[in-house]
């Protein structure tokens, strides 16, 4: 037998932590009714339900972050294909709110080699869409699973094409550079100080997070820092 949103609720609320849900608000606007359960556990419980994750996932959309931070962490666990996880990612990325179920969801997603051109389609058709949200669940999908020396050239492409101007959409993509510069440093450099279609804040936010990495050495920072310039 399935288990039950009351079942779901009930173990959710059992891992209430004091003082969390308070925090997590300040952290997350437009995050609805937070019960205040950590990651932790939501990946604790999702892990126990992924044979049965489907129950999981069919559940109603509704205002309570918990639920829709567990439907993305069971995705993750699901024993399912790729090709049901990436229609459940177009599903979850049409209803998702705000940054924590975008985010969490795309860090839950693990694939094999063979796997990620699929992962790649999802997050490609995802970057396209209207939804800020959805626009952010494709960009976090790359960063997570896909900035390795096949893509990287494709993942400038489609930062040449996204609809910026949303405060997410902007700061995913920031993100998503400094995460390109630590790994291809000389090709994301290319691309920030050459022709690109960055707005002005998704460019400052870019090398403001380059600059912040502890993963960028001091001289890389000072070259950045350098660069620093305002794009109109």
């Amino acid at each position: 037998m399935a288990i039950t949103y009351e079942e779901i609720i009930d173990e959710l609320k059992a891992c209430v932590k004091d003082g969390l849900a308070e925090f997590s608000a300040k952290l997350t606007p437009n995050c609805g009714l937070i019960l205040g359960v950590s990651v932790k556990d939501i990946r604790r419980i999702a892990k126990r339900l992924k044979s049965d994750y489907e129950a999981v996932l069919n559940l109603p959309h509704n205002n309570i972050l918990e639920i829709n931070l567990l439907k993305g962490c069971a995705l993750g666990y699901a024993d399912c294909d790729i090709d049901t996880k990436c229609r459940y990612l177009h599903t979850l990325a049409k209803e998702f709110k705000n940054w924590q179920e975008t985010d969490i969801t795309a860090c839950s997603i693990k694939v094999k080699l063979e796997e990620k051109p699929r992962l790649w389609e999802t997050a490609l058709l995802l970057t396209c869409k209207n939804g800020e949200f959805e626009i952010r669940q494709g960009i976090v999908l790359i960063l997570a699973s896909l900035v390795d020396s096949f893509y990287i050239n494709k993942i400038f492409e489609v930062l040449n094409r996204v609809t910026y101007g949303a405060y997410y959409v902007d700061m995913a993509a920031a993100w998503l550079l400094s995460v390109c510069y630590v790994k291809f440093p000389n090709l994301t450099s290319d691309y920030l100080f050459g022709e690109n279609k960055l707005n002005a804040f998704t460019y400052s936010k870019a090398l403001q997070k380059i600059i912040e990495s502890y993963r960028v050495n001091d001289e890389d920072k000072a070259f950045i820092r350098s660069k620093r310039k305002n794009k109109s």
